[in-house]
Protein backbone atom coordinates (compact mmCIF):
# COMPACT_ATOMS: atom_id res chain seq x y z
CA UNK A 1 0.00 0.00 0.00
CA UNK A 2 1.05 3.52 -0.68
CA UNK A 3 1.64 5.88 2.19
CA UNK A 4 1.01 9.01 0.07
CA UNK A 5 -1.79 11.03 1.58
CA UNK A 6 -4.41 13.03 -0.28
CA UNK A 7 -2.84 16.23 1.08
CA UNK A 8 0.52 15.25 -0.43
CA UNK A 9 -1.14 14.60 -3.80
CA UNK A 10 -2.87 18.00 -3.75
CA UNK A 11 0.39 19.70 -2.82
CA UNK A 12 2.17 17.91 -5.64
CA UNK A 13 -0.52 18.91 -8.18
CA UNK A 14 -0.43 22.54 -7.04
CA UNK A 15 3.38 22.57 -7.26
CA UNK A 16 3.20 21.16 -10.79
CA UNK A 17 0.68 23.84 -11.82
CA UNK A 18 2.82 26.52 -10.21
CA UNK A 19 5.88 25.32 -12.10
CA UNK A 20 3.90 25.32 -15.34
CA UNK A 21 2.65 28.88 -14.80
CA UNK A 22 6.14 30.05 -13.87
CA UNK A 23 7.55 28.56 -17.06
CA UNK A 24 4.76 30.12 -19.16
CA UNK A 25 5.38 33.55 -17.61
CA UNK A 26 9.13 33.24 -18.23
CA UNK A 27 8.58 32.34 -21.89
CA UNK A 28 5.92 35.04 -22.21
CA UNK A 29 8.34 37.61 -20.81
CA UNK A 30 10.98 36.73 -23.36
CA UNK A 31 8.45 36.79 -26.19
CA UNK A 32 7.11 40.18 -25.08
CA UNK A 33 10.66 41.54 -24.86
CA UNK A 34 11.48 40.31 -28.37
CA UNK A 35 8.30 41.90 -29.73
CA UNK A 36 9.11 45.23 -28.06
CA UNK A 37 12.65 45.19 -29.48
CA UNK A 38 11.25 44.47 -32.95
CA UNK A 39 8.78 47.37 -32.62
CA UNK A 40 11.63 49.63 -31.52
CA UNK A 41 13.74 48.72 -34.55
CA UNK A 42 10.78 49.30 -36.87
CA UNK A 43 10.01 52.67 -35.25
CA UNK A 44 13.62 53.84 -35.62
CA UNK A 45 13.73 52.79 -39.27
CA UNK A 46 10.41 54.56 -39.92
CA UNK A 47 11.82 57.69 -38.31
CA UNK A 48 14.84 57.69 -40.59
CA UNK A 49 12.63 57.04 -43.60
CA UNK A 50 10.31 59.90 -42.64
CA UNK A 51 13.23 62.27 -42.18
CA UNK A 52 14.52 61.42 -45.65
CA UNK A 53 11.04 61.88 -47.13
CA UNK A 54 10.69 65.34 -45.58
CA UNK A 55 14.16 66.35 -46.75
CA UNK A 56 13.36 65.20 -50.30
CA UNK A 57 10.03 67.05 -50.29
CA UNK A 58 11.69 70.25 -49.10
CA UNK A 59 14.27 70.01 -51.89
CA UNK A 60 11.62 69.35 -54.54
CA UNK A 61 9.58 72.34 -53.43
CA UNK A 62 12.76 74.44 -53.09
CA UNK A 63 11.97 75.41 -49.53
CA UNK A 64 14.90 76.78 -47.56
CA UNK A 65 15.14 78.07 -44.04
CA UNK A 66 16.83 81.20 -42.81
CA UNK A 67 20.51 81.21 -41.94
CA UNK A 68 19.89 80.53 -38.26
CA UNK A 69 17.90 77.32 -38.96
CA UNK A 70 20.70 75.66 -40.95
CA UNK A 71 22.76 73.25 -38.87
Amino acid sequence: MSTITAEHRVTQVLRTKSDLFRKLFEVGGFVAGAILVAFGVVAISMGFSGRATVADSLKLEKIVGSADTQA
